[in-house]
């Protein structure tokens, strides 16, 4: 084969060294980097994923490649029409590599100092596990999170050092479709692409991708966040900013967003405001994320009357995200002993009113009365 001759390498690194081009069709595009995939299909990987450098090395399962791309990058062609996802992701884990470059059939990527442009019918996948949390290295089977996904078509460009994306395409308006694709194969021919082409066009966060095997049964979960962004034209799709989760059992139910608890609030002129106090967060299978929320807009002035917004944000596990506005009312303090005392005499008349029901009616209401007198 061209490959085992010493003498066709050698001259394809003088090549390189000379600053020619290089261009490389399937395994051709493959080898360009540091390792290559050598064999094995997505499932392997994730069942398999305890595997480290050498032990991939000695299974065959990835061999040594020219090295003309950057020490981080892992090329794969034929990728999604052949569910190569996951061998990826697994490979990038395994030999501590950041980058992935799956490349759909009749789809290229051209690179020039760190610069990929794409051409082509189809896409190509931009893998980034720069911010990814992976599972322990004694666990075999395969889980992450946080892993960063880019799909680029035909016309667009990518700064493989920045993971920025540039585009001339018109960014999408979002439907109210929730009939988002879900996979039960995830790893059959253009599942993935069919999953984020759903998500692209939706105002649903998150569609999830099964394996077909389940000895474990492995979830992909695709989320989009607010860094997300897709755009169209001509039927060429760019979406940025995927986040992939992926456990090893089952997920069931992908749809309902977290929940944030916070109530509008009235505040003295010149007065404290704690902007978290009281502010509380859970996802949908009840845990708390009230440590993760954050605050996205706050106008709250103390020092001078009127009425404020401030605004909260969680996301789950999942990359679910949901945000919560209150409004805070910052009033006089002569206002707020004026509604006091208005409450006192109120109080008053229920007593004479209405005898021992009314001592009653006004002892709950002076218990409201002094718990409000403690924001003095």
């Amino acid at each position: 084969m061209f490959l085992q001759n010493k003498n066709n390498i050698t001259a394809i690194k003088q090549l390189k060294s000379s600053s020619g081009l290089i261009l490389g069709v399937g395994l051709g595009s493959n080898i360009q980097s540091e390792i290559m995939i050598g064999k094995g299909n997505s499932y392997e990987y994730l069942k398999d994923s305890k595997f480290g450098n050498q032990e991939f090395l000695n299974n065959g399962l990835i061999v040594d490649g020219f090295g003309n791309l950057s020490n981080d990058i892992i090329v794969d062609s034929d990728f999604d029409n052949r569910g190569r996802l996951g061998r990826v992701i697994s490979t990038l884990k395994n030999n501590n590599k950041k980058c992935g470059i799956g490349i759909n059939e009749q789809s290229a990527i051209m690179i020039k100092n760190n610069e990929g442009y794409v051409i082509g019918n189809n896409g190509v996948f931009i893998i980034d596990t720069s911010y990814a949390n992976f599972n322990k290295e004694d666990k075999s089977e395969f889980e992450a999170t946080n892993i960063k996904l880019n799909y680029l078509t035909s016309g667009d460009s990518i700064n493989l050092k920045t993971m920025k994306v540039k585009t001339s395409k018109n960014e999408i308006d979002l439907n109210e479709d929730n009939n988002i694709y879900n996979s039960e194969d995830i790893f059959n021919s253009y599942e993935t692409t069919k999953i984020i082409t759903s998500l692209a066009k939706s105002n649903v966060n998150v569609a999830k991708g099964l394996t077909k095997e389940d000895d474990p049964r492995f979830t992909l979960l695709f989320n989009k966040n607010k860094d997300t962004s897709s755009y169209l034209e001509n039927d060429k799709l760019t979406i940025t900013n995927l986040v992939l989760n992926v456990t090893n059992s089952v997920v069931e139910n992908i749809i309902n967003k977290p929940v944030i608890n916070a109530k509008d609030q009235t505040i003295l002129l010149n007065k404290e405001f704690s902007l978290l106090k009281g502010v509380t967060a859970q996802d949908k299978e009840g845990n708390d994320l009230t440590k993760k929320i954050v605050v996205t807009k706050n106008t709250v002035n103390t020092k001078k009357l009127g009425t404020y917004n401030v605004c909260y944000e969680v996301t789950d596990s999942y990359g679910q995200s949901s945000t919560k506005e209150i409004k805070v009312e910052v009033v006089e303090e002569v206002e707020y002993e004026n509604e006091v005392q208005n409450m006192e005499n109120k109080v008053l008349k229920f007593i004479s009113t209405y005898g021992y029901l009314g001592i009653i009616i006004a002892f709950m209401m002076s218990t409201f009365i002094n718990r409000w007198d403690k924001m003095k």
